[in-house]
This record gives C-alpha cells, sequence and structure tokens, in this order.
C-alpha cells in the first residue's frame, strides 16, 4: 500500500543527481519536461532556467545537464564571469556556468533581468539594484522607479529603459534617475519586456509592441500587428539582421527592424512563448509546460531540444496501492496505474475547474479539491462528480471530511453535504 503523501509546498521531483546517495529513491518524470521559464545562449553554451534548476547544453540543445537546482530568470556575460537572475538574487560563475555562487545573499529580491555597462551591473525584478563590485554588494535604485515588478531591462547608448509594470521609463544618468519614456504615455499599462540593437528599441506589453527607431525619442505602433498577431508579446530579441518575439501565438519574425512581422516557420507545437534567445541563426524558444524548442533556420523549422531537462512541478501527490494521482502546474491532473512508472494527462475533468490546489486519495475515492469546487471520483478518475465547495486542503478525520478555504468544513457522508 502506498502511504498517503499531502504536498502543500512545490514539491520538484528532480533528484536524479542524489540517486548515488539515495538508492532507495527513483525519479518520476510526471507529464511532460519541468517547465522552461528562460533560455539564453552565451558563447557556444545554452543555459535553461527551469523550476527544476538550471539546467546547460554544450551541442545546440541537444542535451543537457542540471548545474544547479535554482530557479534562474536570466543569464548575461561580463568579462570572464556569467551572471544570472534567480528567485533570491544573483549568481555567479567564473567556470562557463558548470558551478554558482551566491557573492551577496543579503540581495533576496526575485531578479528577472540583468544588463551590464562597463563596470557596472544592473538587475531588475522585484525592484532595480545596481552592482559595481562584480555583484560581491548591491544597492538599491528607487528615484523614478514605480512600485512594482521590473519586466524588461536594456542599454541604448549611456541610456537604460526599463519595461514595469506602469509603462516603460527611462535613465540618462546611469540609473539614479527615472521617467516615463517620451511618447509612451499611452502605454502606461504592464509592459513584458524590452529588447534594442543600435537605435531601435521594441517594447513588449498586453497590446502587441511599440517601437523607436531614434533611441527612444519618438515611439510608434507598427501598423501590422492589428492582423498579424494580438494580445500579450512576453519576449523579444533581436540581432543585425532579425528581430523574434515570443507572443501567444506563438514566434513571429521581423527582418525590417520591427515594422512588419510575420510567423516563420513550422513544427512549433506551443503557443506562449515565455522567452527567446538567438545565436546567428540558432533560435530557441520556450513554453511553459513544453520545454526548449530549437531552430537553425531563423525559425522557418523547429525541433524539440529539452532532452535531459526533467523534473516536473508537482504540487500535490496522492495515491492508494499502485495508483498515484499528481497536480502539475496548479492546473493539470496525472494518474499513473503502475506506481508512478508512467503517466498520463487526466482529461475526464471537461469543464475548468478552475486552480486546483490539491488531490487526495481516501479509500476508493479520489478528491480533487479546486478554486471552483471539490471533484470526487470513484472509478480511479474515469467520471467525477461536484462536491460545491471551493477549497484549499482536504483532510479525513475518523469518519468525516473536513475541508478547508477561508473557513473549516466536515461532512459525514463523504462530501455530498
Amino acid at each position: 500500500m502506498i502511504k498517503r503523501i499531502q504536498v502543500f509546498a512545490i514539491l520538484f521531483l528532480s533528484i536524479l543527481q542524489y540517486s548515488t546517495l539515495h538508492a532507495q529513491w527513483k525519479q518520476l518524470n510526471v507529464g511532460s519536461p519541468s517547465q522552461v521559464w528562460s533560455v539564453a545562449v552565451i558563447g557556444s553554451t545554452e543555459f535553461a532556467g527551469t523550476f527544476a534548476g538550471t539546467y546547460r547544453s554544450t551541442d545546440g540543445g541537444q542535451s543537457w545537464t542540471n548545474v544547479s537546482g535554482d530557479f534562474t530568470n536570466c543569464f548575461v556575460k561580463k568579462g570572464p564571469n556569467i551572471f544570472a537572475g534567480w528567485v533570491n538574487g544573483v549568481l555567479k560563475s567564473t567556470d562557463d556556468g558548470i558551478t554558482w555562487i551566491d557573492p551577496d545573499t543579503s540581495l533576496t529580491s526575485n531578479i528577472e533581468h540583468i544588463v551590464v555597462k562597463d563596470s557596472v551591473i544592473y538587475a531588475g525584478g522585484g525592484g532595480l539594484f545596481r552592482s559595481t563590485d562584480d555583484g560581491r554588494s548591491w544597492a538599491t535604485i528607487e528615484n523614478g522607479i514605480e512600485s512594482g515588478p521590473i519586466n524588461g531591462l536594456v542599454l541604448v547608448g549611456n541610456d537604460l529603459f526599463a519595461a514595469t509594470g506602469a509603462g516603460v521609463v527611462k535613465s540618462t544618468d546611469g540609473g539614479n534617475n527615472w521617467s516615463t519614456a517620451t511618447g509612451t504615455g499611452s502605454v502606461n499599462d504592464y509592459t513584458n519586456c524590452v529588447s534594442a540593437y543600435d537605435s531601435t528599441i521594441l517594447v513588449g506589453w498586453v497590446g502587441g509592441i511599440i517601437r523607436s527607431t531614434d533611441g527612444g525619442d519618438t515611439w510608434n505602433w507598427p501598423s501590422a500587428q492589428d492582423s498579424m498577431y494580438s494580445g500579450t508579446v512576453f519576449s523579444i530579441v533581436m540581432d543585425s539582421n532579425d528581430s523574434y518575439m515570443g507572443t501567444e501565438n506563438g514566434v513571429m519574425l521581423s527582418s525590417d527592424g520591427g515594422a512588419t512581422w510575420y510567423n516563420p516557420g513550422i513544427g512549433l507545437p506551443v503557443n506562449k512563448v515565455l522567452s527567446l534567445a538567438v545565436a546567428d541563426t540558432d533560435l530557441y524558444a520556450t513554453s511553459f509546460s513544453n520545454g526548449v524548442y530549437a531552430s537553425t533556420d531563423n525559425g522557418k523549422h523547429w525541433r524539440y531540444a529539452a532532452n535531459g531537462i526533467v523534473g516536473s512541478h508537482v504540487t500535490s501527490v496522492s495515491g492508494d496501492g499502485a495508483n498515484v494521482f499528481a497536480v502539475f502546474n496548479g492546473d493539470s491532473l496525472y494518474s499513473s496505474t503502475d506506481n508512478g512508472n508512467t503517466w498520463l494527462a487526466d482529461t475526464s475533468l471537461k469543464e475548468d475547474p478552475g486552480v486546483i490546489n490539491e488531490v487526495t486519495v481516501i479509500g476508493p475515492t479520489v478528491y480533487v479539491v479546486t478554486s471552483g469546487g471539490i471533484y470526487a471520483s470513484s472509478d480511479s478518475g474515469k467520471t467525477w462528480n461536484t462536491l460545491n465547495l471551493p477549497a484549499l486542503a482536504l483532510v479525513q478525520s475518523g469518519a468525516n471530511l473536513v475541508a478547508a478555504n477561508s473557513q473549516l468544513y466536515y461532512s459525514t457522508d463523504f462530501g455530498r453535504t
């Protein structure tokens, strides 16, 4: 009999690296590869930031090695060193990303973007920070920065531009003072990213993109965007020839500095592309639940490139006998009938259940606890009955069930009342 397990914190099943010390454990890969949040190319090395840690590849993404258990958001090179933003500050590697240290543990903010200007490093995320000693210490920058996240950071000449939760802001004095970038006032909404090449700047936001070709003095809205793409832009990368953006509808390409856009290729079976990286003609794209894809012809064709990136973002798991159920990413239910060796997505919850907070097996019944209600199945998840009580957790207490949301509820008839 498998012990029933209640998991109330994020469980990362990426324990393969400890197998020599803990031979009694076996890694179970639930559903799909670990969720990949970021991808970057530095020299001839690729990096991927996932919920299962940081991965490194030296063969164009054909294979990956886990080099850190830390969830990283971005990567940048400064001299011989590589810096990575992670959920608790900035990490540093002196050996091309094989090993990592945290040089200043007093910086505990989530860092999503890093840029380097001469000897100065700027890091943005939960706030904006600056280091002049290779990351050993950081100072907070606040003047003119609205409260909220820094979602993008880029240098254009000597000027800094930041994409924030309240629009685009600009600094002309090394980050000491900030103000709303002239001409972007109508884009005072949540901006997700900013990228630049020479004097062309592209900003992605919930309504598409805005573009400047004169270093941020004036801005325009590319006319093609209404027909070519719609909705949110999550990421943008630019090089001397092309510009790419990751959107709700996949990857878009522009060969004229962002004036016009089109979908270049086939074989990318994902929609929401959160991160992009480009090196010559090689292009890498990540989505939240499908891993990494790579293209060697400017996005015309894509191949799956997440082999070796394993470990799933599992928030709850429970089982009885050989039957095990797991919640993946808070919105997907997976089931296994062979003690977790193989998994299938459970599609029997046909209506949208909301956020799945927990799965728990009590006797012959499987309960899925969601923000929309509790679902119960007595046939191993083939069919479900709805119990109209949104909840965060469910446990058995004697002959009763106890559910929690903002209050505690109990049931003496298996959740019917």
